[in-house]
């Protein structure tokens, strides 16, 4: 895999829950910088999006695995990836390392979105942004299926405190802690999550409200959110350690 270094992250109180250790939120945030610096560095970043296209990066699925729990003093070596390019899509990793051992891998696939009219680029007229040839080593990954018998008993209205800069939109690493909090993940003693995947379907701004619902799925478990009028917002997958 053509893995290069991006980013050096020394791990803080800030970073950790109650009991310690790193949220899965806040890992999932410095895994998607970790790889994104990469895209940067190589002329994909957000500033020549918007100046070249008025288009920013939109994620589409994001897939996380954990192997060693992550703690206060911790310093994680950033990894990102060459970028596999699709038609409409873009698959880039990221990795942390400890000593140089594994911690983290996260894999993610993204598209180009004017932002004018949320209309999706094809990679084939941005991609000459960039200045090196595209590796395709990172495999594509499918999408999660959606359970019809999901039932919806809590709700999050969307603030404005909770979106992002990028598009006005509810920030990536907020709909983990959604699934997190869904799940009970703060609640009781530690368990790590090993693997996490999360569709973004309908993105939400300020004023939303959806819908969350979880079920039980195989070895993990499942959480849906949906958007008041029963348009799906995201599906999301977790299995503990």
């Amino acid at each position: 895999m053509d893995m290069k270094p991006t980013t050096n992250v020394a791990v803080n109180a800030s970073d950790l829950d109650k009991r310690g250790y790193m949220t899965l939120t806040r890992l999932t945030q410095l895994m998607l910088l970790a790889a994104m610096d990469r895209n940067r560095v190589e002329g994909g970043g957000r500033g020549p999006m918007r100046e070249n296209f008025g288009a920013a990066w939109m994620f589409r699925r994001v897939k996380l695995e954990q192997f060693l729990p992550i703690r206060e003093g911790d310093v994680l070596q950033g990894f990102g990836s060459g970028r596999t390019i699709l038609p409409t899509e873009y698959v880039r990793r990221g990795e942390f390392r400890r000593d140089g051992e594994l911690v983290a891998a996260c894999d993610l696939v993204l598209i180009p979105v004017r932002l004018k009219e949320r209309a999706k680029l094809s990679t084939a007229e941005i991609d000459r942004l960039y200045d090196c040839p595209p590796s395709n080593e990172v495999e594509n990954f499918p999408r999660l299926a959606a359970l019809p018998e999901v039932s919806y008993g809590d709700i999050k209205t969307i603030t404005e405190a909770d979106c992002d800069d990028n598009a006005s939109h509810f920030a990536s690493h907020n709909y983990v802690d959604l699934v997190c909090t869904e799940l009970g993940c703060f609640d009781g003693p530690y368990r790590m999550i090993r693997h996490f995947q999360i569709d973004y379907i309908k993105e939400c701004v300020t004023g939303d409200r959806i819908k969350l619902g979880a079920a039980e799925q195989g070895a993990g478990f499942v959480v849906q959110g949906i958007h008041e009028d029963g348009r799906p917002c995201f599906n999301a997958y977790c299995e503990y350690e």
